[in-house]
């Protein structure tokens, strides 16, 4: 993959979060909140952009969500669940919970 077609890649994935974001934000702000792993003040944030304020914020060449499963072992974890009794959502969700500020 060259350079452009990554910058590119990144650019869709972030205006595909940001809209996913507002969503679940607009649907259940609590629940989208905690889904999202953001806080309050950058949930008001979110759901008060307009769709060209989302669509220049998506351009950034940086990915604007985080991989939520910070450690090796948390992910390990889940693939190894997932690998020996099928996923399990509930274990899942409890690491992916630990994990949010």
């Amino acid at each position: 993959m060259s350079a452009e077609s990554l910058s590119s890649e990144i650019k869709d994935l972030n205006l595909s979060y940001l809209l996913l974001a507002q969503k679940l934000l607009l649907e259940d702000k609590e629940t989208g909140m905690f889904k999202l792993g953001i806080s309050v003040d950058v949930a008001d944030v979110l759901v008060t952009l307009t769709a060209t304020q989302i669509i220049e914020l998506s351009k950034v060449d940086q990915l604007i969500s985080r991989f939520t499963l910070d450690t090796a072992e948390k992910l390990k974890s889940i693939v190894h669940k997932k690998r020996d009794n099928g996923l399990n959502p509930i274990h899942a969700a409890l690491l992916l919970a630990n994990t949010q500020a």
